[in-house]
């Protein structure tokens, strides 16, 4: 989801004031699942002090997440994660204004690309590989075109 949604709204040039109240409405719930998507992956790659026992983290699957991993280049990681949490999860004023999070998501991309590339063959389904690259419209993918 976090790929697709991605590349619809790239496919989108037109800007809200030149749009249908409906299309405004679908490009809205196609940016709502992105950030949505981006929230859950942040915390799979980086576990937070808010993590259950019972969560899907990366290091269930790679032996030391620190040192396999880009480190985040945000200084406030924590931080992004709140806003997104505001934006995404709260009726808000704050919401009024929105957060700008295309640098967030450009590194969050890298980074998950960095987990399909190192994460072992063995702890994963025998396609994961392929198709991960594929959703996130990696070159490297098979049947996949620049």
């Amino acid at each position: 989801m976090f790929g697709h949604t991605g590349r619809l709204i790239e496919r989108e040039t037109r800007k809200p004031d030149e749009m249908t109240l409906d299309e405004r409405v679908g490009f809205s719930a196609l940016m709502d699942s992105k950030l949505v998507h981006a929230r859950q992956l942040m915390r799979f790659l980086y576990v937070n002090d808010g993590a259950w026992g019972t969560d899907i983290c990366a290091v269930d699957y790679l032996p030391d997440v620190a040192a396999q991993l880009p480190a985040w280049d945000s200084v406030n990681r924590k931080y992004e994660l709140r806003e997104l949490d505001k934006e995404i999860g709260h009726l808000s004023y704050h919401r009024l204004v929105s957060h700008d999070y295309t640098a967030m998501i450009r590194q969050l991309h890298e980074i998950l690309l960095a987990f399909i590339e190192v994460v072992p063959e063995g702890r994963v389904l025998p396609d994961f590989k392929s198709r991960a690259l594929a959703a996130l419209g990696s070159p490297e993918a098979p049947g996949v075109e620049n």
